[in-house]
């Protein structure tokens, strides 16, 4: 109940005043192109290998700027700062794939976010990659604590198990898949959802995030 209300509050917010930057407060757009320049030559683009997975590629590390800029995008309702830096980590990629794979959220956290961050990051992922987003693929069937909030030592535990293959997991198979979420920490969200893609018959699975919290 309170949720809807809270985001149309912000949404008769962003109407009315005017856009300050989420990163550095300046007049004139959600991310302003100073701090979008910044994040992709300050911090360098981060390439690494997850264990137990599959490589990941981020703008760079959770902190500073791109910190704050994430944190707007998932608690303040800042739909659009997701797009805008969904559109920076597509620069970032190297390399092509058949399809981008957002992490999904769970419908109840969905209807309290109002939309799902990874999906949006996607989208802007897909405007400058040309890469088709493959939707239908993974479903969160089970809900969970935030993974913030938790130990390093519970976060595997915590997503084991709660995601299984969607009504559309025939399209990844044989492809090279690219999953896309918001910042990675331990890996364990990515490596479950990786589970389920390889299962399903993908030939390869990356990963793109736009932070590293290592």
């Amino acid at each position: 109940m309170f949720a809807p209300l809270a985001r149309g509050v912000v949404s008769v917010l962003d109407m009315v005043l005017p856009q300050r930057c989420v990163s550095c407060n300046v007049f004139g757009d959600d991310l302003c192109d100073a701090c979008c320049s910044r994040f992709l030559t300050s911090a360098p683009v981060v390439h690494t290998d997850h264990p137990s997975m599959l490589s990941v590629t981020a703008i760079g590390s959770h902190t500073g700027g791109l910190r704050d800029a994430i944190l707007a995008l998932k608690f303040r309702q800042r739909r659009r700062v997701a797009i805008r830096l969904g559109t920076l980590l597509g620069r970032c990629l190297r390399r092509r794939a058949g399809y981008l794979v957002a992490v999904p959220l769970h419908a109840a956290r969905l209807r309290e976010r109002g939309f799902n961050q990874a999906l949006e990051i996607a989208n802007g992922i897909a405007s400058v990659c040309d890469i088709p987003i493959a939707d239908g693929v993974i479903v969160r069937h089970r809900a969970t604590a935030p993974q913030s909030g938790l130990a390093q030592r519970d976060r595997r535990g915590n997503v084991e198990h709660a995601f299984e293959a969607g009504p559309n997991t025939r399209r990844v198979r044989g492809q090279t898949i690219v999953l896309v979420d918001d910042v990675m920490t331990t890996g364990a969200t990515l490596a479950a959802c990786a589970s389920v893609l390889n299962d399903s018959g993908a030939a390869h699975v990356r990963a793109a995030v736009l932070a590293l919290k290592l």
